[in-house]
């Protein structure tokens, strides 16, 4: 029965990595741009007690299947759900969404490009266009003194209406940054990621074009999170873990019987 024990326990290990996936998905729900992870769960090697295709007589015959034995399964991975999140407008003209594939390129407070979904902008004392953290857009873009509107069209060029001037003023560019596989993204929190050996390099962009999402302006990206398809996975994963733990309990309990009567 120990065995037994140890098998069911790669099920407890597996449940309870499964809840804190599906607990920190509905943990933010109402995270801007938030991709809600999936857990990658796969069998561990078996025990095998004949070989399929073992010969069985001289005649040649062989075993059809053989006999192999599970040994329980294991967490392989995590990966994000590469799905976009609906457009939720905000009024703000700094908002900025993503309409297609694309991160938004920023620079974190030591220097680090980061790389987000999540549009939430805003001018910074110096008026620069930085994230609610101070994370830098771009390569830094400086709205003017004295600007009475900013527009920030589908190809991420910003203009800006200043006072005392007709014709807007193209103040910079936002450009977009994909990979080639962006699920493999670092996430280091505050919706950032980071390149990774995964991910491989940033390919920048101009919004619009081949390959890169359009800006919309005045709005932010929500999160993807499915509340019925979390609470359904959250719900399935604590039953399995309350099987587990309660194979485990038998096999203890059914060890103790075994001892007790070979000690009497």
């Amino acid at each position: 029965m120990a065995e037994l024990e140890r098998i069911a326990a790669t099920g407890c290990i597996t449940s309870d990595m499964i809840m804190n996936v599906k607990a920190n998905n509905i943990a933010l729900k109402d995270a801007n741009a938030f991709a809600p992870s999936q857990v990658v769960v796969v069998d561990n090697p078996y025990m095998t007690l004949k070989m399929p295709g073992s010969p069985v007589s001289d005649g040649g015959q062989v075993l059809p299947t053989g006999i192999q034995v599970g040994l329980g399964g294991r967490v392989a991975g995590t990966y994000r759900v590469q799905t976009q999140g609906a457009y939720r407008e905000t009024g703000n003209p700094y908002d900025l969404y993503i309409d297609g594939p694309g991160y938004f390129k920023v620079t974190l407070l030591d220097g680090t490009e980061g790389y987000m979904r999540d549009g939430t902008f805003m001018p910074g004392p110096d008026g620069v266009l930085v994230t609610p953290e101070g994370y830098i857009l771009g390569d830094g873009i400086t709205i003017p003194k004295g600007t009475l509107k900013v527009d920030i069209n589908e190809k991420g060029e910003v203009l800006a209406t200043i006072d005392g001037q007709v014709q807007p003023q193209n103040i910079g560019n936002i450009k977009l940054s994909t990979f080639n596989n962006p699920g493999g993204l670092r996430a280091v929190g505050n919706n950032v990621f980071l390149v990774s050996g995964a991910s491989g390099d940033a390919i920048e962009g101009n919004a619009g074009s081949t390959g890169f999402g359009s800006i919309l302006q005045g709005g932010v990206e929500e999160s993807g999170v499915q509340m019925v398809i979390e609470l359904s996975d959250m719900i399935k994963a604590q039953h399995t873990y309350e099987a587990c733990s309660n194979i485990i309990k038998m096999g203890r309990e059914k060890r103790r019987m075994d001892a007790g009567l070979v000690a009497g």
